[in-house]
C-alpha cells in the first residue's frame, strides 16, 4: 500500500464490473471507476447522472477496495463524468498502474497526462454533441499508438467533421467511429455509416455500443 501523506479526496459516482461496452477493448471484463462531475453538457449524453450523482471517497479508500475487489494484471477503466476534472484522478492512475492495466476514458477537453502504460480513450466531440467547441485537439498529437481516438457519429455533418480532423491532425493512434445509439436507435439505422467509411477507405473501426445493445440503458453493467 503506498504512503499518502495527506488525506486526497475523489469525488466517485459508481464502482462495478462489467464487459467494456466500446471501443478497441470491447468484450474486456473490467472494473470500472466511475468518476462524478463533468463540464460538458453533450446532447446525447448516457451518463448524465453522473455529474451530479456522486459521493466522496478518500484515494486510500479507493486503492484499499479495488485491491481487495480485484486481481492484478486485469484491467480497470476509469470513467466519469470526466475523470481529468479532478486533481488527484492522476494520483489514482499513477497508484493503480503499477498492478492493473488502465484505461483512462476522457472527454478530451483537459490535458491528457503522460502516463507510462495507460491507454488513454480520448473523445473528439462532434457537432450533434452541441459540445464541438469543447475539444482540445492538440491532445490529438499527445495519443500513442495504443490510445484511440472515439468520434460518436450521430449525423452526416458528424461524419464529415470527424474526417476533416483525421485528415488534418493524423493521429497515431487507433480511431474508433462509434454510431451515437439511444435507445430507440437500431443497428440498420447506420448502416450508412459502414458504407461511408469503406467507401472513403478509412483506416478506422467502426464499433457499436454492445452494453446498450445487451442491456439498454440499464447503470452498472
Amino acid at each position: 500500500m503506498p504512503n499518502f501523506t495527506k488525506t486526497r479526496m475523489l469525488n466517485i459516482c459508481e464502482f462495478f464490473i462489467s464487459h467494456q461496452g466500446e471501443g478497441r477493448l470491447i468484450g474486456e471484463l473490467m472494473y470500472f471507476i466511475r468518476l462524478g462531475g463533468c463540464n460538458l453538457n453533450c446532447i446525447w449524453c448516457d451518463t448524465r447522472y453522473a455529474k451530479y450523482e456522486f459521493k466522496e471517497y478518500r484515494l486510500e479508500e479507493v486503492v484499499a477496495k479495488i485491491k481487495d475487489e480485484w486481481r492484478r494484471g486485469r484491467w480497470i477503466c476509469i470513467t466519469g463524468g470526466e475523470p481529468l476534472m479532478q486533481e488527484n484522478s492522476k494520483r489514482l492512475i499513477e497508484i493503480l498502474d503499477r498492478d492493473y492495466k488502465i484505461l483512462l476514458e476522457t472527454n478530451g477537453s483537459f490535458p491528457i497526462p503522460s502516463f507510462k502504460n495507460v491507454l488513454a480513450s480520448m473523445d473528439v466531440k462532434c457537432p450533434s454533441s452541441g459540445e464541438e467547441n469543447s475539444t482540445l485537439l492538440s491532445n490529438i498529437e499527445l495519443l500513442k499508438e495504443r490510445d484511440q481516438l472515439k468520434f460518436v457519429i450521430g449525423t452526416k455533418e458528424d461524419y464529415d467533421y470527424a474526417l476533416n480532423i483525421i485528415k488534418k491532425y493524423k493521429p497515431r493512434s487507433a480511431v474508433v467511429f462509434q454510431p451515437q445509439g439511444g435507445l430507440r436507435t437500431r443497428p440498420e439505422d447506420f448502416e450508412w455509416l459502414f458504407k461511408r467509411s469503406k467507401e472513403d477507405s478509412l483506416n478506422v473501426r467502426v464499433i457499436l455500443q454492445q452494453h446498450k445493445l445487451v442491456f439498454g440503458g440499464k447503470r452498472g453493467v
